[in-house]
């Protein structure tokens, strides 16, 4: 029974009930299925070889992103470097303004102070003019009520 229903699966495949036919049959799908793959060798070839240059590119590329890894981190690297002595260099920029601020302070002050010097000079200067020098204070006689300066400082 098993064998009947392989002989009627096997006898749709065959054209003609003519086994000569059936074979030759075979022998044209077996060229045909040849010629295809002749046809398909070259592409596939094509194809193979496209594929070896492809994996070559992603093999480059591959080695270009190592390396454009290891700059942008050198290049990380350096940047924190260079914020961090950005940050250092505003700290003293910070610290020389204040010491500025006060060297300024410190030249205003010593302007003010020169200038009341000057007009002290220029009063002392117009006193020693108008007023008699220490040595005439001294042969003049003394009011009653005045002490001589010897008096004074003995006392």
């Amino acid at each position: 029974m098993v064998q009947l229903v392989e002989e009627k699966e096997i006898e749709p495949i065959l054209l003609n009930d003519d086994k000569d036919e059936g074979e030759i049959n075979f022998e044209a799908e077996l060229t045909s299925a040849l010629d295809d793959l002749d046809d398909e060798r070259p592409k596939n070839k094509k194809i193979s070889r496209l594929l070896n240059i492809k994996n070559k590119e992603v093999s480059v590329l591959t080695g270009k992103l190592e390396e454009s890894k290891k700059t942008t981190n050198e290049l990380d690297e350096q940047l924190s470097l260079k914020v961090l002595e950005n940050n250092i260099l505003i700290e003293k920029i910070f610290s020389l303004k204040l010491q500025l601020e006060e060297q300024e302070l410190k030249i205003k002050n010593f302007s003010v102070l020169e200038e009341e010097l000057i007009k002290l000079k220029e009063v002392h200067k117009i006193m020693e003019t108008e007023s008699p020098s220490p040595i005439e204070n001294l042969e003049r006689p003394q009011a009653e009520g005045s002490r001589a300066p010897d008096e004074i400082l003995s006392v």
